[in-house]
């Protein structure tokens, strides 16, 4: 039986709405459920689990808590390398008219690039000591990876071989492919110095950059259909759709820390201020209609949108820091960290009116996200074991970190998802130069109900390398 045109120009209106729905979907809303941690940089701190608030005793010190660089006596300068292999599998089911469609996609990906750079240098300003740093750190990498098929059937009216127009069900095939990765970065300039006998203050300004690309790919195909509507010629129909977003990150806030220095016990507190992370989405949808294999002109575009912002409002952080002192050689540091996510809030520009005379103006709708505030918690330790080639140092690090964008299951329940990690590092130290190694492995669970395209069960089985060199000058 021939197949009507009807049919294929469904399949073309049910793509472009797919591919228009890029991001995962929470509570009805389309958004980019980024990782949004702020983590600082070197393999010392991440061999010991990012327990590193009340230690932030070295070149990395700056990233995490300003107060404590003011220890270091002389100009030190640090670089690190590190590695993203994301692991594990995304699980994937779409009901349509009752029936369950199911995939399972393994991942397979890879990032890397420098992690952080760091200088550090003692100066003195009218005769009181201080010490500024510049860091440049990668505070986290992003990947997520999608992938699903199911079968639409749809009633259409067709022409029979004999002219006859009659009722025909026909099946429209999807596959959709989404992934995205990248990650966010912060330049970071921070200062210390002492305010009272062993009480150092640091106060550091972070500007963030870096970003993400999310590529989606919808494949939609309709068999044996008619793809002439005059000479009744049957054949396959065929949209491919490519959908790719580039989100740019951009902000400012400040850190301010306190970090009190004692013989055996060491205490860090610090402050991050809130403030509005911006993304800025530059989208390219490319459309490809073939018919038999062969592309068509009609139907087969590209489409560009320039500057679709939009803004995360980013909490009061606050986070406290202990370092024990056991013996000589051995550091013991635990953190915790409350990040106030409940009360974050997500802008959509909608429409921007340039005046050439004055101000531009923005209408922004503001969309509550539902996170959850968290708790972090980071435990991690530090062994020197000293030989006559060297100083060997030996760490262990866990971390436990709930994400603030909740998991959200089939029958919409939610809960919090947790992201825990496991950290060992090592290295070589002599007296002015020290190489550093550490290994973490992650795993996050996390269910994503997304309106309109299906049920996700993320699991993520991650490895992260990270390589650093400290030099003292």
């Amino acid at each position: 039986m021939k197949r009507s045109f009807l049919g294929i120009l469904a399949v073309i209106v049910f793509s472009a709405v797919s591919a228009s729905g890029q991001t995962f979907f929470e509570s009805g809303q389309s958004f980019e459920t980024f990782y949004l941690n702020f983590m600082g940089g070197g393999a010392r701190a991440e061999g010991m689990g990012s327990a590193f608030l009340g230690v932030a005793d070295d070149v990395t010190g700056g990233t995490w808590n300003p107060a404590g660089i003011f220890e270091i006596e002389k100009p030190i300068l640090g670089f690190s390398y590190g590695s993203l292999v994301p692991r594990g599998k995304t699980e994937a089911a779409v009901m349509i008219l009752g029936d369950t469609f199911s995939k399972a996609k393994n991942h397979a990906g890879f990032i890397d690039g420098v992690s952080s750079l760091n200088f550090v240098a003692p100066l003195r300003i009218k005769g009181h000591q201080f010490v500024g740093s510049f860091s440049y750190v990668r505070n986290y990498d992003e990947f997520q990876e999608v992938d699903w098929a199911y079968e639409v059937p749809f009633v259409t009216t067709v022409i029979d071989n004999v002219g006859a127009i009659v009722l025909d069900t026909l099946t429209r095939e999807f596959q959709v492919n989404s992934l995205l990765d990248g990650g966010m970065n912060a330049v970071n300039f921070a200062v210390g110095t002492r305010v009272y006998k062993n009480l150092s203050f640091g106060v550091g300004a972070n500007i963030y950059t870096g970003k993400t690309v999310r590529d989606q790919s919808t494949y939609a195909v309709v068999r044996n259909t008619t793809v002439d509507y005059f000479t009744y010629q049957s054949g396959d129909w065929e949209i491919v759709q490519n959908a790719i977003d580039t989100n740019k990150f951009s902000g400012v806030n400040f850190n301010i820390g306190f970090k009190l220095n004692g013989d055996k016990f060491d205490a860090g507190l610090l402050v991050r201020t809130p403030f509005s992370l911006e993304v800025k989405t530059g989208r390219s949808i490319y459309n490809f209609n073939i018919v038999n294999g062969l592309i068509e002109s009609n139907g087969t575009d590209t489409t560009f949108f320039d500057d679709l912002v939009t803004r995360y409002e980013m909490p009061l952080m606050i986070g406290f820091g202990a370092g024990f002192k056991a013996s000589e050689n051995l550091l013991l540091a635990l953190d915790m960290e409350y990040r106030g996510f409940s009360s974050t809030k997500i802008k959509f520009r909608d429409s921007l009116v340039i005046d050439p005379g004055g101000d531009n103006k923005e209408f922004l709708t503001e969309y509550d996200p539902d996170y959850n505030s968290v708790i972090l918690v980071h435990l991690g330790g530090e062994y020197k074991k000293v030989t006559s080639i060297g100083t060997f140092p030996l760490r262990l690090g866990l971390r436990y970190e709930p994400l603030p964008a909740p998991s959200m299951d089939i029958n919409f329940d939610e809960s919090t998802p947790v992201a825990y990690s496991l950290s060992l590092g090592t290295g070589i130290h002599w007296e002015q130069i020290h190489f550093d190694w550490a290994y973490t492995y992650t795993t996050i669970n996390k269910d994503v109900n997304a309106l309109g395209e299906g049920f996700f069960e993320l699991k993520n089985r991650n490895h992260h390398l990270n390589m650093s060199f400290t030099g003292y000058f």
